[in-house]
């Protein structure tokens, strides 16, 4: 396996330092939980603060929720019920990471400041995952950043021309039906600062874009050390009619970090360039615990993927569930095409992929030239006539290295096609390891369409649902029965559809 994978993998995998107890906020009652100088500490592990007990505290100070000094866990706050307060300021200060799984309103003139420790990530989990404000005047502080509230995307795309470097943060859901249908990028300026989106969601926007070569997405380029985070855009309608252009539903051109972010609709592309559920290009980027459940659809000569069009960076700890369809070209359930530069990891598409006519058609991704390990496909990968066709991959191409990898999906393809049950064509040499296809759903008695290839081998459904397929870590990896239908799953991406 290609080096940058495993040290990618390494990255997302490392565990934190244990120096702290976690906290959950939740209806349930308080436990080994301390209140002193208006700050709520751990007083030992699996602390519990009571909704109620911490609103009852807002209500007359400024409260702090802290993971300690000192413990045996990584120092994890998470928000399991929702908080609501009128006034005050709440700090949450965890050690490690803040998973935020309700919904923290801060309501009336309440301030709100989130912390997080060494490693550690901010998230918003679950569809009601969120923090609202009342107002744009309120306060929010994450780490050392303060960010400017905004209510709606004219003023978020108005704030971005005037600060391309500015910290923006959506304080509540937001229904573009009430706006204009937009003809070409809403926010086309070139973005190098923050948005979070706080698990918030733009919902219901079109763009209908008939101009030619004119890329089409919500943001335009993200530049490195710029991040989109914390965003749903649900029921998009994204739609290049002319042609030659990128289109995605969130981001045409990633250069930073897209973290956290969902999409699901429709990004429909007339052809000749590149398409994504979220993001068109990812260039030199990441794209990180992200989703897209929309469907994709692009022209001819086209690379189309559920989540990302073309990668040239690091997606990870992702999936995308959308079929995806175009004329020819590369088309994968997660990547059209996956380039030398290109890493994904611990990543999974279910979603159908077809192309009418040539080209590299695969469950995952289309073409790989680059590093893939920990991930699996599910759907199925149709070809036309002379197209490489296969349940994870459609072609690995000379540098491409894929390992720790499996797919249940059934491949086909037309007239003179290439197909493989894991892979239509393979052109490497020890390029795949420890990889499977099921050999009961996919009806392809071979692993790849144009070779032997020993390292990838054929399991039955019955096989792949007993146990973990040898060398799959058990750290990355679960098997457990009644969930993803018995069959290997992701611990980190614990997708069942």
């Amino acid at each position: 396996m290609r080096k940058a994978v495993i040290a990618v993998a390494a990255v997302l995998l490392a565990p934190p330092a244990f120096a702290s107890e976690n906290v959950t906020i939740s209806t349930a009652a308080t436990s080994n939980m301390a209140l002193s100088q208006h700050v709520f500490t751990p007083t030992g592990p699996d602390a519990v603060l009571n909704v109620g007990d911490l609103q009852t505290a807002l209500a007359t100070s400024h409260i702090k929720v802290v993971t300690g000094s000192s413990g045996s866990q990584p120092g994890d706050i998470v928000v399991q019920d929702g908080v609501t307060w009128p006034a005050n300021l709440l700090i949450l200060n965890a050690q490690h990471s803040i998973d935020v799984l309700g919904h923290l309103n801060a309501a009336g003139t309440a301030d709100l400041e989130l912390k997080t420790g060494p490693g550690g990530v901010l998230t918003f989990k679950g569809g009601s995952g969120r923090t609202t404000f009342a107002g744009a005047s309120q306060s929010l502080r994450i780490n050392t950043t303060f960010y400017t509230l905004v209510p709606d995307l004219p003023t978020l795309a108005a704030d971005i021309s005037g600060n391309p470097r500015g910290d923006f943060a959506l304080l509540d859901n937001y229904d573009a039906s009430t706006g204009p249908i937009y003809t070409h990028t809403p926010i086309p300026t070139t973005f190098a600062g923050s948005f979070q989106g706080l698990g918030n969601s733009i919902s219901n926007l079109t763009i209908q874009d008939s101009t030619p070569h004119e890329d089409a997405a919500l943001f335009a380029v993200l530049i490195n050390r710029g991040s989109i985070a914390g965003l749903n855009l649900r029921n998009v309608d994204v739609e290049s009619s002319a042609g030659g252009s990128n289109v995605a539903g969130l981001l045409m051109q990633n250069e930073g970090l897209v973290f956290n972010d969902s999409v699901s609709g429709r990004i429909v592309q007339a052809g000749a360039s590149s398409v994504g559920g979220l993001v068109s290009v990812n260039d030199r980027g990441t794209v990180s615990n992200s989703i897209s459940t929309a469907t994709v659809q692009g022209g001819t000569a086209t690379t189309a993927g559920g989540l990302v069009g073309t990668n040239n960076g690091a997606i990870a700890n992702s999936y995308a569930t959308g079929n995806v369809r175009c004329g020819d070209g590369n088309a994968g359930g997660l990547v059209g095409s996956n380039n030398p530069r290109g890493t994904i990891v611990i990543s999974l598409a279910t979603g159908d992929v077809k192309i009418a006519n040539g080209g590299d058609v695969g469950g995952l991704v289309g073409s790989n030239k680059g590093g893939i390990g920990n991930a699996y496909a599910e759907g199925a990968a149709t070809g036309g006539a002379g197209a490489n066709a296969g349940g994870f991959a459609g072609a690995n191409l000379s540098s491409g290295q894929i390992g720790n990898t499996y797919s249940t999906g059934a491949p086909s393809g037309g007239a003179g096609a290439t197909v493989g049950g894991f892979v239509g064509d393979d052109a490497t040499t020890n390029g795949i390891q420890v990889s499977y296809w099921d050999t009961d759903t996919s009806g392809v008695s071979n692993g790849a369409g144009n070779t032997s290839d020993p390292q990838i081998q054929g399991l039955t459904s019955a096989q792949l649902q007993s146990g973990l397929p040898a060398g799959f870590s058990n750290a990355i990896w679960d098997n457990v029965g009644g969930f993803n239908d018995g069959f290997p799953f992701l611990l980190a991406v614990p997708f069942s559809p």
